[in-house]
């Protein structure tokens, strides 16, 4: 139970908040646009935008919470990247915050760089405690959720900023097609971060730490709770 509540832990929980609260954010811009942005954007473009023309005002309600979707979307997006990179700090302490912080908001290279850095986590996970030891093994499934993600991520980003808005028919452009590359980048990422987070707390067994924590000749636990190695002889008493 320790390890469930350990910083590694609590941070990776964060990050799981902060990307649902991404989505649900999302989802609430989407919804909007649905129901109302087109009639919204149909008026805005009747008035030429001007907020002292006729009829203006009458559009106060709507504007204002169309605003607070947008801040919503922002904010929740600057959360989710920082608890990502505060993850990023636990995992990998020795990396200096300013280059964690490099890779993921300078230009171009944060659309190549994150990846690596996420799968050298992962290697320094699996190899903690015992390097060269087969805690690798998995690695393969672990490569494949990684390029899903990254793909996922770009796609949705290539989804929400070059996707061009009608301005006669939308405001933001979000719509239900964004809200699904966003949710399902957000899973992915959750999914990446949960893998690393466990293969760092020693809970996949055959990871460097399972390795330390329990022996290299230890199996996993059955389902009478016991290591297969450790099982009492039988006839024993208590």
């Amino acid at each position: 139970m320790r390890s469930a509540w350990s910083p590694v832990s609590r941070s990776a929980t964060v990050v799981y908040t902060a990307l649902a609260a991404l989505v649900v954010a999302v989802a609430g811009l989407a919804v909007f646009e649905e129901t109302r942005g087109h009639r919204l954007a149909r008026r805005f473009a009747a008035i030429g935008g001007d907020p002292t023309a006729p009829g203006a005002h009458q559009l106060l309600g709507e504007v204002t919470v169309f605003a607070l979707l947008v801040i919503a979307v922002a904010v929740s997006a600057a959360g989710a990247g920082a608890a990502l990179l505060a993850w990023l700090r636990r995992v990998r302490p020795g990396t200096p915050a300013v280059a964690l912080a490099a890779v993921w908001l300078l230009p171009v290279v944060n659309l190549v760089a994150p990846p690596f850095l996420m799968d050298r986590a992962w290697r320094d996970a699996a190899a903690d405690g015992r390097p060269g030891h087969p805690g690798r093994a998995g690695r393969a499934g672990w490569l494949v959720l990684l390029g899903c993600w990254w793909l996922s991520w770009l796609a949705a980003l290539a989804v929400v900023f070059f996707r061009p808005a009608r301005v006669d028919r939308e405001l933001t452009g979000v719509d239900l097609t964004t809200l699904g590359s966003v949710a399902i980048a957000a899973v992915l990422c959750a999914a990446a971060v949960r893998e690393i987070t466990e293969r760092c707390e020693g809970r996949v067994p055959g990871s460097g730490r399972w390795i330390r924590r329990h022996g290299a000749g230890a199996a996993p636990a059955t389902g009478h709770g016991r290591l297969a190695g450790h099982r009492r002889p039988m006839g024993t008493g208590a």
